[in-house]
């Protein structure tokens, strides 16, 4: 399984790394170094998050599963959502508050 190292934090739900990916995606050739992170729903500009993201997974390698296409995104944005997985977990594991699928309560 390929690694990738997460060089910089870009937002509360999307990572830089390097080497870049590419992948063909519904016949697509799609190659980039910005990820956005799979079942994190969380506004990209959430500073807590951010913060722990960049403790848990700057200089680190993770795999990048299950890659997604991203649809109405600019230029700068990243092009694919993935599972980013660190040491066989998904980092989603880590931020159940912001996990996609929970209900809300409040």
């Amino acid at each position: 399984m390929s690694t990738w190292q997460v060089i910089e934090i870009l937002s509360a739900n999307t990572v830089r790394v390097a080497p870049g990916w590419t992948v063909t995606l519904n016949g697509q050739l799609l190659s980039d170094d910005k990820v956005r992170i799979s079942g994190l729903n969380v506004p990209f500009n959430n500073d807590y998050v951010r913060h722990r993201l960049t403790s848990f997974l700057l200089h680190k390698g993770v795999q990048l599963l299950n890659p997604t296409p991203l649809e109405n995104r600019d230029a700068t944005q990243a092009q694919i959502s993935c599972n980013v997985i660190l040491d066989g977990t998904d980092i989603t594991y880590y931020f159940p508050e912001f996990k996609s699928g929970l209900p809300v309560v409040g």
